[in-house]
């Protein structure tokens, strides 16, 4: 995962946000993950680029999608443990 800031170019070749669908200008800030992404059927190497913004709110939806699941993973029980000790 990267962070661009302005004026620098990504790795990938990817040049759309993958949240709000728009185009990313060279001046915008932009956070890039690449890994294995689906692709026409088949599991490849991809690379996806998102508006700072735009990465901020998938990351909050994944969260999100995580805490309703029934089964937490280790760091999330953590956390909800340590709230719990916190309004105590």
């Amino acid at each position: 995962m990267s962070f661009y800031t302005g004026g620098e170019r990504s790795v990938g070749t990817a040049s759309v946000c993958h949240v709000c669908h728009k185009i990313l200008n060279l001046e915008d800030c932009a956070v890039e993950h690449d890994g294995i992404v689906a692709i026409d059927g088949a599991e490849k190497y991809g690379h996806i680029i998102m508006h700072t913004p735009c990465a901020t709110v998938l990351a909050m939806r994944l969260i999100n999608d995580v805490m309703k699941q029934s089964v937490h993973p280790r760091v999330v029980n953590t956390l909800l443990r340590s709230i719990k000790h916190d309004a105590n």
